[in-house]
């Protein structure tokens, strides 16, 4: 865990940098760093990258996923802040899954959440 603090806090270092000799605009693009073989440390979308604080980087799978969000009952962090029971993202993952799509989640501290939803449709004329 130090490890991966002192990588976050490497990533608000070069962000801050980037923005500084402005070699980057504002919010555009990211920055990541693998952890391990499965994870990936990420800055989210839409935030400074010359503003950022290490707690709004996001843990995501090699795939841009946050697993552990789609398991039952699983509840993060604020529990006392935000009301919940932990079915919600389980339920729509499944659901999502059986109609061959994808949800990518984006979160950070301080910063919002952005759920995207994508399932195949079929039109037929």
């Amino acid at each position: 865990m130090q490890q991966e603090q002192a990588l976050r806090e490497q990533i608000c270092l070069v962000g801050e940098q980037l923005h500084r000799f402005r070699l980057v605009d504002g919010t555009a693009g990211n920055i990541s760093a693998r952890l391990d073989g499965e994870r990936v440390l990420v800055t989210p979308s839409g935030v400074c990258k010359g503003f950022m604080k290490p707690e709004q980087l996001i843990v995501l799978d090699l795939e841009g996923r946050r697993k552990e969000i789609f398991k039952p009952l699983f509840r993060g962090s604020n529990l006392d802040e935000i009301a919940g029971n932990g079915i919600g993202m389980a339920l729509v993952g499944q659901l999502v899954e059986q109609l061959d799509g994808c949800v990518h989640v984006e979160s950070g501290e301080s910063v919002g959440t952005v759920v995207t939803v994508r399932v195949p449709i079929t039109i037929t004329l």
